[in-house]
């Protein structure tokens, strides 16, 4: 909302990039708290964070007051209208859904169950969550020049289909370095679907 359209590509880039560090270094804080001390601790810790940087943003808008780039009319009734009616993006919308139940079902919710379940320790679930996170974060400005060269809907497509390979070889193995690997797959098929 801040940038102009010509600004809006590269701001998204730095955004999803900062978002895809913060994945990174959080389980790796996390899962190496709640392994030596408890998983309290690493809530705490989570809720220390979250205060600090509500205070940076505090700071930041008090200096710098945040200005739209542009102003829009907003009419509600009108702009779901206007989305429901672009079939284009409701297909982008409904794989955005298939690839969240994916991603928040299977992998954020029910990995690290599966993951205690075949011996993995608290340590090491987030150390491959930290891999999937780095993978996912280093591909996307590939993945973007990727996008601009062969489209944004062959990449999306074959973005879901890593995905389902992903979720079949989890549900095939329980090896820890095979488990990395498809934890780091469905990050860079995750992150190219997310830049597309």
């Amino acid at each position: 909302d801040i940038t102009t359209p010509a600004q809006r590509p590269f701001a998204f880039g730095l955004s999803t990039t900062a978002m895809g560090l913060g994945f990174t270094i959080g389980p790796v804080l996390g899962s190496e708290l709640a392994q030596h001390e408890s998983a309290r601790i690493a809530y705490l810790a989570g809720a220390a964070i979250a205060l600090l940087s509500a205070l940076v943003a505090l700071r930041v808008h008090r200096r710098q007051p945040v200005r739209l780039a542009a102003r829009v009319p907003s009419n509600g009734a009108q702009n779901v209208r206007n989305v429901v009616t672009h079939r284009h993006l409701m297909l982008v919308s409904f794989g955005n859904l298939l690839m969240s139940f994916a991603f928040m079902g299977a992998i954020t919710t029910f990995f690290p169950i599966y993951g205690a379940r075949v011996g993995l320790s608290q340590a090491l679930i987030g150390t491959m969550f930290a891999i999937r996170a780095l993978v996912s974060t280093l591909g996307r400005l590939p993945n973007g020049i990727i996008s601009r060269a062969l489209g944004n809907q062959s990449v999306m497509l074959v973005a879901l289909g890593i995905d389902l390979v992903v979720m079949f070889g989890i549900a095939h193995t329980s090896n820890a370095s095979m488990l990395a690997l498809l934890l780091g797959v469905d990050g860079l098929a995750y992150g190219a679907y997310l830049v597309s």
